[in-house]
């Protein structure tokens, strides 16, 4: 059950920081519940951008108290029939339209019920066909902030609309499709890799060795669990340091640290983090290596530590804040050095 002590509404939109659309809501919300707590979370998200808005909500939502209120408008669809709804779960509230930008969320979270928004009394008194965001969401997650039941915001419904969210495809024994969900300010790439899937792949190439169990692997290897389920919160995130000792022997490998972009301005490497008890979980063979491809080039990793595309451009992988693997720039962005957007396929091998 969701427990609310001060209520926490918070904002995820693609509406920028250049109009007033994001404070208008603001107001609203304050209008009808003067002492909740508003919260930006997002209002960057590249415009309609539905999945990637979803993505960014699912790796933040969990770090907020019980009871918030996520309120997200990315809404290419506004002023048709897609209908707005409220999504409650365990822990929390979740209030947007039905065009599957809580898709990461339905992946992940089975516990949950959904509700169509239908009591227009709960509603601005004129709606526009151009900002539900004022007249329909803000005020709906004003009046749940007051301790609204859902029930009375309108009726259950099971014919919610679910996207498929982006997963590692299988290619070929030991390799796999992966494609960029997002990039941060800094530049990073974040990848579809998450780390359950990343484990689990390395440690079956492992095991079996080159040539083994190539049919078994050839079964339901597109699967891999959603983005965000890796429990990586705070670990590694931006660009930095990394031991290179004993590593990187090969050519184009790094073997001092390096530092990068990042929140913090400095990144811990793997080992650092696993002996504080943070970051990825080792596999069992530290000598595990792993090949990055993307647009024509190729980054060679050990584990998910530092690599160079050549010996004057440093570029290599981490499990980042997400969970999921991120591939960076030493002191660059990673995705204008490598003139790569969302969207873009690459490919991981693990040899």
């Amino acid at each position: 059950m969701v427990a609310m002590h001060e209520p926490i509404i918070s904002l995820t939109t693609d509406f920028g920081e250049h109009d007033p659309f994001v404070g208008i809501m603001k107001g609203v919300i304050l209008g009808i519940s003067p002492g909740v707590r508003i919260v930006d979370l997002c209002h960057q998200v590249p415009a309609h951008h539905i999945l990637e808005a979803s993505f960014l909500l699912n790796s933040s939502y969990r770090y907020f108290p019980s009871g918030t209120i996520h309120v997200v408008v990315v809404d290419p669809g506004v002023g048709s029939r897609r209908r707005p709804i409220l999504v409650q779960t365990p822990q929390f509230f979740f209030v947007a339209p039905d065009n599957g930008v809580l898709s990461y969320l339905y992946q992940e979270q089975p516990d949950l019920q959904v509700f169509h928004l239908t009591e227009s009394r709960y509603f601005r008194p004129e709606i526009s066909r151009t900002f539900h965001g004022r007249d329909i969401f803000a005020p709906a997650a004003a009046w749940l902030s007051t301790g609204l039941s859902p029930h009375a915001l309108g009726p259950r419904i099971q014919d919610y609309l679910q996207l498929e969210v982006p997963e590692p495809r299988c290619l070929a024994p030991h390799v796999f499709e992966f494609q960029i969900i997002h990039i941060d300010t800094f530049g990073n790439l974040i990848t579809n890799i998450g780390q359950d899937f990343f484990f689990r792949e390395a440690s079956q190439d492992q095991r079996q060795g080159p040539g083994q169990g190539q049919g078994q692997r050839q079964q339901g290897t597109g699967a891999a669990p959603g983005s965000g389920q890796g429990q990586g919160s705070g670990q590694g995130q931006g660009s930095g340091q990394g031991q290179g000792s004993g590593q990187g022997q090969g050519p184009g490998q790094i073997q001092g640290p390096g530092q990068g972009q990042g929140p913090e301005g400095q990144r811990q490497s793997p080992a650092q983090s696993i002996e504080q008890g943070q970051g990825p979980r080792p596999v069992p063979d530290q000598g595990q290596r792993f090949l990055l491809e993307i647009v024509s080039q190729t980054v060679s990793c050990l584990q998910t530590h530092y690599a160079a595309v050549n010996k004057t451009l440093q570029v290599g992988a981490i499990f980042g804040s997400t969970g999921n693997l991120e591939i960076f720039a030493n002191k660059a962005s990673a995705s204008q050095i490598l003139h790569v957007d969302v969207g873009d396929a690459g490919r991981i091998t693990f040899t």
